[in-house]
C-alpha cells in the first residue's frame, strides 16, 4: 500500500480501494494462508461483498429484512446486494477449495487447514466449514476497513495529533524500518490515539444483542432471565457524565500524568467497549488492533496526510455521518505527501 501511494506522488485520491486490499490480504492470508496480487479477482469479491453487506445492514434494510423477509426480491438494490453476497460466498468457498487442492497439502497453517483437520475427525460439516470462513472474512474486512478510513481522514481533521504520532515514530522507529509490533509498548500516544479512535467514532454504535442467563435488576429495573439486552455503546463512549468534552478527539486522555499509557483495569479504559466485554467479545480483537496500530503508523512514517483544498472533506464530528452498521465517513480525497 504504501508502495502504490507513493507512486501517486502527492495527488489527491480516495484509499478505499488502497485499504480494501490492504485489509483484505491480511484477512486472507489468516483465512487461507495466501495473498493476492492488486487486481486480482479475489480482492474485487471482497470489495463486493463487503459493500453488499453495508448495504443489507443499512438500518432502513434491516428493518425492511427482518419484517418482509421477499423485500429482497422487490427492490432492486437489495436483490442486487443479496445475489453479490450469494456469488461472493461462492466464489470464495470455490477458490479456498482450489488453493487446497493446488497446495496438495502444503497450505501453511490457518483457519481452512485448522478447519480442514476438525472436518476429518467429524467435528465440523463442510457446510458449516465454509460458512466460518466467509464469516471471518465477512467480518475481518467489514469492520476494519472503515475504522482505518476512520482513522485516515481524523488525522487530516486533527494535525496536530498527526504530527505528535509523527514525532513518536521518529523517535522510537526511525525511518529505515518499518514500525513493528514490538514497537508498541514504546509509543504510548501512539497507542492512545488508537484508544480514542475506538471511543470518538465508536465504529458499532450498538453491540450485538445478547440474552441474560439469570434474573437480574439494574437500578431498579428487573431483567427476567432470557431477556434480549442491547447496549447502546455510542452513548457510553460519549457520557458527559464520564467523558470530559466527549466531542474533542483527545488521546491524552488515556495517558497518565506521565505521559504513559493508563493500564487494562483503568475506568476508562474499561468503558472502551468497541470490541464487546466478557466471553462473547469480539474473537478478531487483537488481530484489528495490531492491523490498524501497524497500517497507520507505517504510513504515517512515510507520509503527511493532508486535504485536497479544491476538494471537500469531511466533518471532524461522527455524529454528522450517516448512520451504517460501521459507522465511517463520506467518501473523500486526501494527499499522502512523503517525508522522505
Amino acid at each position: 500500500m504504501i508502495n502504490r501511494c507513493r507512486k501517486r506522488n502527492g495527488g489527491s485520491f480516495d484509499p478505499w480501494d488502497d485499504l480494501n486490499q490492504y485489509v483484505s490480504n491480511v484477512i486472507l492470508v489468516l483465512v487461507c494462508g495466501r495473498r493476492f496480487q492488486p487486481g486480482h479477482k479475489t480482492l474485487e469479491i471482497c470489495q463486493k461483498i463487503s459493500d453488499a453487506f453495508d448495504v443489507l445492514t443499512y438500518q432502513r434494510n434491516l428493518f425492511l429484512i427482518d419484517n418482509v423477509p421477499f423485500i429482497t426480491t422487490l427492490i432492486p438494490q437489495l436483490r442486487h446486494a443479496y445475489q453479490s453476497m450469494k456469488d461472493g460466498y461462492q466464489y470464495f468457498t470455490e477458490t479456498v477449495d482450489k488453493i487446497s487442492q493446488e497446495s496438495k497439502g502444503t497450505t501453511p497453517n490457518c483457519l481452512y487447514t485448522l478447519l480442514l483437520q476438525e472436518h476429518e475427525e467429524g467435528l465440523i460439516s463442510t457446510e458449516n466449514m465454509k460458512g466460518v470462513l466467509v464469516d471471518s472474512l465477512i467480518a475481518g474486512i467489514f469492520t476494519t476497513k472503515p475504522t482505518m478510513y476512520n482513522a485516515l481522514a481524523a488525522m487530516v481533521n486533527f494535525p496536530e495529533v498527526q504530527k505528535k504520532i509523527q514525532e513518536e515514530i521518529q523517535r522510537v522507529v526511525g525511518k529505515d524500518r518499518l514500525p513493528g509490533l514490538e514497537d508498541r509498548n514504546k509509543m504510548p500516544y501512539s497507542t492512545a490515539m488508537e484508544l480514542e479512535l475506538y471511543r470518538y467514532y465508536t465504529p458499532v454504535g450498538a453491540a450485538g444483542p445478547r440474552n441474560t442467563t439469570q434474573g437480574c435488576s439494574y437500578k431498579g429495573y428487573s431483567i427476567p432471565k432470557g431477556t434480549m439486552v442491547i447496549y447502546n455503546v455510542w452513548r457510553v463512549h460519549h457520557d458527559e457524565s464520564f467523558w470530559e468534552n466527549p466531542f474533542t478527539f483527545d488521546p491524552t486522555r488515556f495517558l497518565d500524568d506521565n505521559g504513559e499509557l493508563l493500564p487494562p483495569e483503568d475506568e476508562k479504559r474499561q468503558r472502551l467497549l468497541t470490541f464487546g466485554v466478557g466471553k462473547r467479545s469480539c474473537i478478531g480483537e487483537k488481530l484489528a488492533r495490531v492491523r490498524i496500530f501497524l497500517g497507520l503508523t507505517s504510513i504515517l512514517q512515510n507520509f503527511d496526510l493532508v486535504r485536497d483544498p479544491s476538494e471537500p472533506f469531511p466533518s471532524s464530528d461522527p455524529s454528522t455521518y450517516e448512520p451504517t452498521f460501521v459507522l465511517h465517513p463520506p467518501p473523500y480525497k486526501l494527499q499522502f505527501k512523503p517525508r522522505h
